[in-house]
């Protein structure tokens, strides 16, 4: 799940292998084990987490081989290193707490996100 961030984070920014490096201080090298799904240290885990603006917790989580919980903590890296959805759960979260918001509207957003995914198939 990591490499797909990344590789969506430095499409997104425009950047290569060499300048995500540069900026986090890791070797470019590691930067392409991530991407190719091989195994990296904490300490990489973290710095590269800390230029996506993610939390490494959901990295690490997803690691640990806790299968029936996997799917979440995906779910929190992506809302994490998205803006537009992290910002929408936000207010999701905040409108639920102050009741503002009806399960009613949360199955909408769950049957919206079913039916851009069916849609995005039928585009590719």
């Amino acid at each position: 799940m990591l490499d797909f961030i990344l590789r969506q984070a430095m499409e997104q920014k425009e950047v290569s292998a060499r300048e995500v490096a540069r900026q986090t201080g890791v070797a470019h090298t590691t930067v392409i084990r991530i991407l190719h799904r091989e195994n990296v240290d904490l300490d990489t885990i973290k710095k590269i987490c800390a230029w996506l603006k993610i939390d490494p917790m959901y990295v690490v989580n997803l690691e640990s081989g806790l299968p029936d919980k996997e799917w979440l903590w995906k779910l929190g890296m992506l809302i994490e290193s998205n803006g537009v959805i992290h910002i929408a759960m936000k207010r999701v979260f905040r409108d639920l707490d102050l009741r503002e918001i009806t399960p009613r509207i949360i199955n909408d957003i769950g049957a919206y996100i079913v039916f851009a995914i069916r849609m995005h198939r039928y585009e590719l």
